[in-house]
């Protein structure tokens, strides 16, 4: 059965299964896909080079 563009409609949801992934795959396939570098590395790493927000206040 061929799908056309004009054949969706709005809100029509398709259900294709579960898929299951490693971190592993996750990891290569952000790399792959994803050229951001924080999508790429563990919450620890990202962590650590992440800044904290600065609130400016006036006098």
């Amino acid at each position: 059965m061929t799908i056309y563009f004009e054949d969706f409609v709005v809100g029509h949801v398709f259900e294709f299964g579960d898929v299951v992934m490693t971190e592993e795959e996750i990891i290569e396939f952000a790399t792959r896909y994803d050229q951001s570098g924080w999508h790429c590395r563990d919450e620890h790493e990202w962590r650590r080079d992440v800044r904290p927000a600065t609130k400016h206040v006036s006098p």
